[in-house]
């Protein structure tokens, strides 16, 4: 029995859907996959039960109080878990982060592109944010691409307390911003 939630979205080549704990293995995989921690960070999930822990805690809990999260990113043709890409909120920043991490096997195909491309359209439409950021290391070239292709502009450069390095934020507006009449 597959107790996989549903799609939250669907493109051509992938589907987006909340993550599930029967998805433990797969995490566990991804947060120790080298391309993977080399382009966010090592979250020091070693097993499978901290795998678990991390959906429950950190997306399903982000997703019960916010309405969106991390979502696990499949092959749409065949319903193996490739990556995630989602939404976090940050209480440091003003505005929901948009953010993305595949495989290394499965980095450089234009999947992150399509699966960003659908989370802005829902975020735009469903979600209704008016702002989406964009975070990345200045040392990582293939989420600066990702950012820019799919029309995030450079903001500004900030250090962050829970990184070493400095963090590039990228930004799109997705509505214009109303001004109260005065």
């Amino acid at each position: 029995m597959n107790d996989s939630p549903r799609p939250l979205l669907t493109t051509s080549r992938l589907a987006l859907r909340p993550a599930a704990e029967s998805d433990a293995t797969f995490m566990l995989t991804l947060l120790n996959d080298p391309e993977f921690v080399r382009g966010t960070w090592d979250r020091g999930i070693r097993t499978e039960a901290g795998a678990i822990g991390y959906i429950q805690e950190k997306l399903q809990r982000h997703h019960s109080e916010h309405g969106y999260s991390m979502y696990l990113v499949t092959l749409r043709s065949s319903g193996i878990p490739i990556g995630t890409a989602g939404f976090i909120r940050r209480d440091y920043l003003p505005n929901p982060d948009l953010g993305y991490g595949f495989l290394g096997p499965y980095s450089g195909q234009g999947y992150a592109t399509e699966a960003c491309r659908a989370l802005l359209d829902y975020a735009r439409h469903q979600l209704e944010f008016s702002t989406v950021l964009g975070l990345t290391a200045e040392d990582n070239p293939r989420s600066i691409a990702v950012l820019r292709k799919i029309g995030l502009r450079f903001d500004r450069t900030e250090q962050f307390a829970e990184w070493d390095d400095p963090t590039l934020i990228y930004r799109i507006e997705l509505k214009p911003s109303i001004q109260p009449a005065g």
